[in-house]
């Protein structure tokens, strides 16, 4: 049972994520009913986190969020024999600046879209662990424990696709 810290906390986590997550969880799902069933999964996975979570900063705290929403509704799809669809709000969110000017903008917007596409070849798992490593700052334990493999293979698999994002650069001649 969750003391009122923690249960403030997860209302509090939810009520400002709640868009994003209702965005990911119909485009994953393709239903609003299924959307909002995976919503209140993840919350409830959540619940036995929330102590965890409270000592994180709040990026990360999203970054499990949308995660364990995302593995849900996959995980979801995949029982119901459904193919999931590839979403990454995290990526998304990190669009250029509007705030600078228009060449320095199409420049970044270029370099922003390529970089994705390559990421995006890489396996789902793969792009997980970056994020939550990268953008998340979660530990290689932590990770595994999100994506359910060893933290080893989280190490080898973080390495493996960073040399993989290196050799799709270099052969674009931007290394």
């Amino acid at each position: 049972m969750l003391n009122k810290k923690e249960q403030d906390f997860i209302w509090n986590l939810y009520s400002n994520n709640r868009q994003r997550m209702y965005h990911l969880a119909i485009h994953i799902m393709g239903d609003r009913v299924s959307a909002e069933d995976m919503i209140q999964s993840t919350i409830l996975k959540l619940m036995d986190k929330a102590n965890m979570l409270m000592s994180r900063a709040e990026p990360q705290q999203i970054a499990y969020l949308m995660t364990t929403l995302k593995y849900t509704a996959f995980r979801e799809k995949k029982e119901s024999r459904s193919r999931p669809v590839l979403v990454n709000e995290e990526y998304l969110s990190q669009l250029p600046d509007t705030k600078n000017n228009p060449e320095t903008l199409a420049v970044q917007e270029s370099e922003y879209n390529e970089l994705l596409q390559h990421v995006y070849s890489l396996e789902e798992t793969d792009q997980d662990i970056l994020v939550l490593f990268y953008y998340g700052g979660f530990s290689y334990h932590e990770i595994a424990e999100i994506v359910h493999i060893s933290a080893g293979n989280v190490g080898v698999r973080k390495h493996r696709s960073i040399e993989q994002l290196k050799m799709s650069n270099q052969g674009n001649g931007d290394c």
